[in-house]
């Protein structure tokens, strides 16, 4: 008889692996697809608070290459503004923390499918029937966390909108020296930010925008700019870059009481620094935790889910959209604005490390750039 399993979780990225070990850790029959072979690559500066591995009940042992202590904003290369994090960022690795997390999922229980494609989805009775590369499975729920490129979302019917893309390109280049800063320049792109991150006999540079203009070609001439200047070479073969689904507003992230979306798949990447590792672990986790209640008889579960990504990503997300706009509306003043005031660039220390929401912070920081741009423009 074929197995029947509780929920398939399509995709190995920290979404898909944050939902198969919550379910897994759970009791319940989990089956975790992955199109891709693994380990896999992923285009990704790699910078994360620890509490990212403490909301896993994880240790921060594998796929950490690094910690930096310090972080340093530039615009366009000047202006430098340094502070102390009262705690580390960790930097990881990505194919190696993504995998860590799936065999982390897998020794809790969960079955680990990688090289499966997903191509539809059937109902049958009581449960749905996944058609993949390599067969057919059997399943009650299903979490499609399959990334901003993914089609599951849209093989599963939910509706197609327009959204807003952002795109990261990064590289890997051998350390010239022993770094412990992480570096990110503001003023070289209209709506993104250029970073140089350590990774311990390597570093990693990169660009992220969050709206994207089709103008490509420039964004590697602004790397190799920003390259030349922290003394590092620039080769543009190196390179790799993927689209990044930003947050442009709610969206249905249920559907039919059987499906859900998660991580970049339901576009929760931040629209002010396009980050997507710590929205993409918190959504994973509480997808697995309303697929477990929804299948212990729970029938609220799946829309008190879409009310929690609302309520702790969404309206952050809201608030961190009114930032980036007015940030790159008037940049260079926002710039001098926000960044040379003692008490921001603190209270972006505890954003960094995830200990304060952008709700916390949005009436100061939108306040002091408005006086200081009214200020400056008058």
């Amino acid at each position: 008889m074929r197995t029947l399993f509780d929920c398939a979780v399509v995709g190995g990225g920290p979404a898909g692996a944050a939902a198969a070990l919550t379910l897994a850790r759970r009791g319940r029959r989990v089956l975790l697809l992955e199109k891709e072979p693994l380990p896999r690559v992923k285009p990704c500066g790699g910078g994360m608070p620890p509490s990212v591995f403490s909301l896993l009940g994880l240790a921060p042992i594998d796929g950490v290459v690094d910690r930096v202590h310090r972080l340093t904003f530039l615009y366009d290369g000047a202006s430098p503004v340094s502070h102390e994090l009262t705690e580390p960022l960790l930097m990881v690795d990505r194919a190696r923390f993504d995998h860590f997390l799936v065999g982390t999922a897998g020794s809790a229980g969960a079955e680990v499918r990688d090289r499966t494609a997903v191509h539809s989805f059937s109902a049958t009775g009581d449960h749905w029937a996944i058609g993949t590369s390599a067969g057919v499975f059997a399943v009650r729920r299903i979490v499609i966390a399959d990334g901003g490129q993914g089609r599951c979302a849209a093989i599963a019917g939910f509706p197609s909108k327009r959204r807003t893309e952002g795109l990261a390109i990064a590289c890997e280049l051998p350390a010239d020296r022993r770094r412990d800063e992480l570096t990110v320049d503001l003023g070289l792109l209209p709506c993104g930010y250029l970073w140089l991150f350590p990774k311990g006999d390597r570093v990693s540079l990169g660009v992220g925008i969050t709206k994207r203009d089709g103008n490509h070609l420039q964004l590697f001439d602004k790397m190799a700019v920003f390259a030349g200047r922290q003394g590092l070479p620039f080769d543009r073969s190196l390179c790799r870059g993927h689209r990044v689904a930003i947050w442009d507003g709610d969206r249905p992230l249920t559907r039919l009481d059987s499906f859900l979306l998660a991580g970049e798949a339901a576009f929760l990447a931040d629209p002010l620094s396009a980050e997507g590792i710590r929205p993409a672990v918190r959504s994973g986790i509480a997808a697995g935790e309303a697929v477990d209640a929804s299948l212990g008889g729970d029938a609220t579960a799946f829309s008190r889910y879409e009310e929690r990504m609302r309520r702790e990503l969404g309206r952050e997300f809201a608030i961190a959209a009114r930032i980036a706009k007015f940030f790159f509306l008037f940049p260079a003043l926002s710039y001098r604005a926000a960044f040379f005031h003692p008490r921001t660039t603190a209270i972006m220390n505890e954003v960094f490390l995830g200990r304060v929401a952008y709700s916390d912070l949005a009436g100061k920081v939108l306040s002091t750039l408005a006086r200081a741009v009214t200020r400056m423009t008058s």
